[in-house]
């Protein structure tokens, strides 16, 4: 369904979630545990009630050579109740449905810094893998939360780029990206670069066309950006088609003041995007 017809508003009743990070164990190790629980309903349209529950385990490590590692291993499972929901193919859904999805990622980077006699240079290439069971994302699950996707410079190195709960993304993938920046001697300026794509290694429906993502690599995302301490922020984001070489969306932000009084003036610019359904 598009999003020009969307079901009526729910009301979302209750909406909860519990996050913990435990200490660091052995070798440095930590626990990540997280709960949430949503339940939508409304006067005419689909009900659905979703229970979540998902536990990460996280071992990061430095090497003698400056590189950094991160393991990481999960299992999440959402539990799902659905009432008069209406499926892709026509049909109306109405009881249980649920799914269960580990994962494995690492994550490696090697920092590289040049001290200058006017600039501190600092140059950074980021690996992040991952591996999880292809699909995950039946059509009975309604689609309430993760209707868009985050792909840009702040969510590429994410091994999951729904913003949601409903979708999830899997399937064997992996992302690159380089990050330079540039601080000046004596001054709070930095200067910042960053790019990188995700390649993915099967074709999942579940990513839209103009989404970005499809099988092999994905559009190139990447970042300019200029700060001067905490009073001046200004960056160029975009997203370039790597089969033409055409910009899919660019937006330029400013922003100045103090924190008490921040003022910030944007402008986006971006092909037309269809919804996830």
């Amino acid at each position: 369904r598009e999003l020009s017809n969307p079901p009526k508003s729910p009301y979302a009743v209750p909406l909860a979630s519990w996050i913990h990070h435990s200490d660091p164990g052995v070798r440095g190790g930590y626990w990540t545990t997280q709960l949430s629980t949503a339940s939508l309903t409304r006067s005419d349209g689909p009900d659905s009630y979703r229970a979540s529950a998902s536990t990460a385990w996280t071992l990061p490590y430095v090497a003698p050579s400056g590189e950094h590692y991160t393991l990481s291993a999960s299992l999440r499972g959402d539990a799902y109740q659905v009432r008069n929901y209406e499926m892709l193919d026509g049909d109306t859904f109405t009881g249980s449905t649920g799914r269960i999805v580990p994962e494995v990622s690492m994550r490696w980077s090697w920092p590289f810094s040049s001290p200058g006699q006017y600039t501190t240079q600092v140059i950074e290439p980021v690996i992040v893998g991952a591996l999880s069971p292809n699909g995950g994302n039946s059509h009975k699950i309604p689609n309430e939360d993760s209707r868009d996707l985050d792909f840009d410079d702040t969510q590429l190195l994410s091994t999951n780029h729904f913003v949601g709960f409903d979708r999830v993304e899997t399937g064997p993938r992996a992302t690159y990206g380089v990050n330079w920046s540039a601080y000046v001697n004596g001054t709070p300026s930095k200067f910042s670069v960053f790019g990188g794509q995700t390649l993915r290694a099967n074709e999942d429906s579940v990513f839209p066309d103009g989404s970005g993502f499809r099988e092999g690599f994905s559009d190139f995302v990447g970042r300019v950006r200029y700060d001067y301490g905490s009073l001046f922020s200004t960056f160029y984001r975009f997203r370039i088609d790597p089969d033409g070489f055409n910009v899919v969306s660019h937006d330029v932000t400013a922003l100045g003041g103090p924190q008490a009084l921040r003022l910030g003036i944007s402008y986006l610019k971006q092909e037309d995007r269809k919804s996830v359904v």
